[in-house]
């Protein structure tokens, strides 16, 4: 009960603190066209936003090994996009939603690459070859917004431009408390998500994200200060 309150304690101040607009306006372009999950801004800073997301499912593949991001995505693309045209155990056909994500490791050789489950398929995903189901609780997320094609040679500069951007900010601590104490955010170094498909040549919109968990009472608190 106490939770469900603080939840919508912050989302009544989210509300107020936006004029009471909708702030799932704020959804990337393409989510007018496909699902997408929903969200709160909570903080607008210099270089970087603050999310909060409700509960999501994921399908994800299985980890791969790979020393290039580029690589892994397209190979998690193509595994996952299959099983979406029906190559799955209930051989249903699930209209691809945005999202698609990829987790990164520390040692950023490893990755894990995931769609977004429509909300129709989320109480029970097809199983799939290789695949298996993601199913997050509410959580923080810091955002770096990225245009164009995510590429190699650009993705380490642009991670460290969202860690700088965070520097001395009360974010930067939830997130180092969060992957210090081995809660949300800290078996990957930072996960991008891309809310175009790989042959839309324009108006492309990524993000680079820093998940974490907070208590809501604490965002409550920040937000009002």
């Amino acid at each position: 009960m106490e939770a469900a309150l603080s939840i919508f304690k912050l989302s009544f101040l989210l509300t107020l603190l936006s004029g009471g607009s909708d702030l799932i306006d704020s959804l990337p372009p393409n989510c007018n066209r496909a699902e997408c999950p929903s969200y709160e801004v909570v903080h607008a800073g210099n270089g970087y936003e603050i999310h909060r997301y409700n509960t999501t499912v994921w399908i994800s593949t299985e980890p791969i090994q790979d020393i290039s991001l580029n690589e892994a995505s397209g190979n998690g693309w193509n595994q996952l996009s299959d099983y979406m045209n029906g190559n799955n155990d209930y051989h249903q056909r699930i209209e691809i939603a945005l999202p698609y994500i990829t987790q990164v490791s520390q040692n950023l050789s490893t990755f894990i690459v995931s769609f977004f489950v429509p909300k129709a398929f989320q109480p029970d995903p097809p199983p799939g070859n290789n695949l298996h189901v993601q199913r997050w609780d509410s959580r923080y997320v810091a955002v770096k917004q990225i245009s164009g094609y995510v590429a190699d040679h650009k993705i380490g500069k642009q991670v460290a431009e969202l860690k700088a951007s965070l520097q001395g900010t009360v974010w930067a601590k939830a997130i180092e408390k969060s992957r210090e104490t081995g809660g949300v955010g800290s078996a990957w170094a930072y996960t991008v998500a891309q809310f175009s498909w790989p042959f839309q040549w324009s108006q492309r919109v990524n993000e680079i994200w820093f998940p974490f968990e907070m208590e809501d009472e604490e965002t409550v608190s920040i937000v009002t200060q």
